[in-house]
């Protein structure tokens, strides 16, 4: 049984990593910012500790007191792109230094669209051209991936620009609202588009899969 520490595990992706990893028989450590996300982890059998992405100082003791780390929390106030995202690679800076050495499996989380190449196929060694807005979100990726040699197995998931499923409140369930309103489905063009999606529970399975069973 694995000791996992999780931080975002409140969100609509970390509740179904959640599911997955009390399932597998892991024990959970979840961070929680909020007297709501400490209830609600607690009322799924979590320990909870107190914390905020945005006080990097805090993270150090649930990284080290877990054998691997699960990445999910981000600060959503996009009216400043920068700072957020200055917010994620401190945080992701902070847990990788308290995980040096250690051996211990990190698992961040991006998005595919950061390699996004209209009309033609990304890789998984893509990145985005220096002068895209989303750049800067490889950032905290490459540092992820970097702490491979500073004795951490670190690994980054990017996720689909959609994860759907049952309860969802985003892109996927506002289209399926208006198809309803509308009793049609609208499409551009020749509705010869491709638009990658993920159901929740698939990425779910990913997060708890990838730090594997030697942690």
């Amino acid at each position: 049984m694995t000791a996992a520490g999780g931080a975002g595990l409140t969100g609509w992706i970390g509740t179904a990593v959640l599911k997955e990893l009390r399932g597998a028989g892991h024990s959970v450590l979840g961070m929680a910012y909020s007297d709501a996300g400490d209830d609600k982890l607690k009322a799924q059998g979590v320990e909870v500790y107190r914390g905020d992405i945005r006080d990097p100082r805090c993270l150090v003791e649930g990284v080290r007191a877990t054998d691997a780390t699960i990445h999910l929390a981000f600060h959503m106030d996009f009216s400043d792109f920068s700072k957020i995202n200055q917010i994620d690679r401190d945080a992701v800076s902070a847990m990788l230094d308290a995980m040096e050495g250690t051996n211990k499996a990190f698992v961040g989380t991006n998005g595919t669209l950061v390699v996004s190449k209209p009309g033609k196929v990304a890789f998984e060694t893509d990145e985005s051209p220096a002068s895209s807005p989303l750049a800067v979100r490889l950032q905290a990726e490459r540092l992820v991936v970097d702490a491979a040699k500073r004795g951490v197995r670190g690994s980054v998931i990017r996720l689909a620009p959609t994860v759907h499923g049952a309860g969802d409140k985003g892109f996927i369930a506002m289209l399926i609202d208006i198809a309803r309103e509308k009793k049609t489905a609208g499409y551009v063009d020749d509705g010869d588009h491709h638009w990658p999606a993920v159901h929740r529970d698939d990425a779910a399975r990913l997060y708890t899969f990838v730090p594997g069973p030697s942690c």
